[in-house]
């Protein structure tokens, strides 16, 4: 199971860090973090990408 730092998941979604945190706030859709450590979380890589694929394109 591949994981991604806040940094990366951001990079494979085209956002910054600011606008994850405001899309996981905002859509209850967006994978949660799962802990990794007691101050460090990441994002399951297949998760985002099936976030992205379910996302309707513009």
């Amino acid at each position: 199971m591949e994981t991604l730092n806040i940094e990366q998941a951001a990079a494979a979604i085209g956002f910054s860090k600011m606008t994850l945190r405001r899309v996981m706030k905002s859509d209850p859709a967006f994978p949660r973090p799962v802990r990794i450590g007691l101050r460090r979380v990441a994002w399951i890589k297949f998760e985002i990408e099936a976030w992205l694929k379910s996302r309707p394109r513009a």
